[in-house]
């Protein structure tokens, strides 16, 4: 037994202080995953912000316009596709009910569009 101590026959002890390369491949990977996941949500972020401000611009212009229709009452007429902010506007007026020659009951439809492609529709009706 004593020759085994004076071969010094013991197993190496591991240093634990830092990191080994496989380790800090793995975490850089890691960590570049993480990254490339946050970047994908950022676009996709930025991408629907675009068309949640076109959004909130034809829903503002279509209840202006239809304000500006409820305060001419059952009198308001349509209209042909106007230009305003960037985006096209069409006010339609269909007659529900009339009493004689003058309506009593009318619907109006304001539709907002941009490219040809219709983003938003508002319709109420008036009565008098």
């Amino acid at each position: 037994m004593k020759i085994c101590n004076y071969l010094n026959l013991t197993t190496p002890v591991r240093d634990s202080r830092g990191f080994s390369l496989i380790e800090l491949v793995i975490t850089i990977v890691i960590f570049g995953f993480v990254a490339y996941s946050f970047s994908l949500i950022q676009s996709h972020l930025n991408a629907n912000s675009g068309k949640e401000i076109l959004l909130t611009k034809s829903i503002v212009l279509a209840e202006k316009k239809m304000e500006e229709a409820i305060a001419e009452g059952v009198s308001v007429q349509s209209t042909d596709w106007n230009v305003e902010g960037g985006l096209e506007w069409k006010r339609t007026i269909s007659v529900l009910r009339q009493s004689g020659s003058q309506p009593t009951l009318v619907e109006v439809r304001v539709d907002v569009r941009k490219n040809e492609k219709i983003i938003y529709s508002l319709f109420t009706h008036i009565a008098d």
